[in-house]
């Protein structure tokens, strides 16, 4: 139920209403539905209503009257600030209609389920069944529905027996605050930086998630626990505040290389924060190395944009850290082969000269011994020339 100010144009209407009806309220199974409520001096009525037949028997309003009464609209935070969850809904049979985003949405070829809300953060939601299937696409839409409450039973909870729903072409109140967000970070002048990076500039790695006890945070460390990265940790409440303060407290004080923003996945709405201007200027203006690893493969948040590198999971991002490693470890590898393949074929030039050498050294040698018998021959030779001269 929503309370109205009075209007200059209907001022008219209201002193009659006020002269009729003064502290007076018009009540249906224990429930306040319209009135004039004297310590606030505004009338108040319930516009959700559509059927109003229920409201007439009891209030005998003028039709310019209740033109004015139905001049106004409420929603779902009201709703659930104002209704009574006592109320007797079967014997109240009166029919709504709320305005929202579809939160979630199961299907069914029989029953269509929906969670409506009216928030950004999706904070309220109002189980919508519709015992029809529903055809059209609702994710990511704004939609009008209408029918009676009543209590699901199962869960002790206010739902909507929905006979119509139509989609409104209206963006959802998350759409409209991520396009305020981006029209934000446009004015800022910043742009998503991706400078190359390899293992070697990467050795103390702070690491920011919300659960350390978590599957996901628990595979991250397990992956990289034989590597040479050195984690620091820091564990938090992920909202755009608390993720900002400790990208700066650890490029202040911890001296890290990158930071990783690790999450496990969740309704958009649970990643709504990932998106705010104040995370990606903090994530901008640190100059580090920055990593994601948030939701799932679908989520398009807006801080992935800006990360140097994005991962689906926590899991795939420890496994890129690990690629750099191996690809650094074989990139050393292949540079010491690359040296011993160059000493080597060194080696083999000194051995191909030595080799040479030798080739050379045994020709000279067979040609000094030539000549060494060739001059014996001679040195015979002449010896007996010389003895029988003297003795011939």
């Amino acid at each position: 139920m929503i309370r109205y100010t009075s209007d200059r144009k209907y001022a008219n209407v209201i002193k009659d209403l006020n002269r009729k009806y003064n502290e007076r309220f018009f009540n249906l199974n224990n429930r306040n539905v319209a009135g004039y409520d004297v310590a606030n001096k505004v009338w108040f009525f319930d516009e959700n209503i559509v059927d109003y037949n229920d409201y007439l028997r009891y209030a005998r309003f003028t039709p310019e009257q209740l033109k004015y009464l139905r001049h106004f609209s409420t929603n779902l935070t009201n709703l659930f600030q104002e209704i009574d969850s006592k109320i007797d809904f079967q014997n109240f049979n009166t029919r709504y209609k709320f305005e929202g985003d579809v939160y979630s949405v199961y299907k069914s070829d029989t029953t269509t389920v929906i969670y409506l809300t009216d928030s950004v953060k999706g904070t309220e939601k109002l189980r919508v069944v519709y015992y029809k299937a529903f055809h059209d696409d609702l994710e990511n839409t704004r939609i009008l529905v209408t029918g009676s409450l009543s209590i699901y039973k199962g869960h002790g909870e206010i739902q909507l027996l929905a006979d119509a729903i139509y989609v409104t072409r209206k963006k959802t109140k998350y759409q409209q605050q991520i396009d305020t967000w981006y029209d934000e970070i446009y004015k800022m002048d910043i742009s998503p930086e991706y400078e190359q990076y390899s293992f070697s500039d990467i050795r103390y790695m702070g690491v920011i998630s919300n659960n350390k006890t978590g599957k996901g945070y628990h595979d991250f460390k397990s992956i990289l626990k034989n590597t040479n990265y050195i984690i620091k940790e820091r564990f938090t409440t992920l909202t755009a505040e608390n993720i900002a303060k400790e990208i700066k407290e650890l490029y202040e004080t911890e001296s890290v290389d990158c930071i990783c923003i690790i999450r496990g996945g969740g309704n958009k709405y649970d990643l709504l924060d990932f998106n705010n201007p104040l995370l990606i200027k903090t994530m901008y203006d640190s100059g580090l190395f920055i990593f994601t690893a948030i939701g799932h493969t679908s989520d398009n948040l807006i801080c992935n944009k800006f990360a140097h590198y994005n991962a689906s999971t926590p899991t795939a991002l420890a496994m890129h850290f690990k690629r750099l490693q191996y690809a650094e470890v074989n990139k050393q590898k292949e540079n010491e082969l690359l040296l011993a393949k160059n000493d080597n074929n060194k080696l083999q030039e000194i051995i191909q000269t030595l080799h040479l050498e030798n080739e050379r050294l045994k020709r000279k040698i067979n040609d000094l011994i030539d000549e060494n018998e060739n001059l014996n021959e001679q040195l015979k030779k002449s010896k007996k020339g010389f003895f029988s001269k003297l003795f011939g």
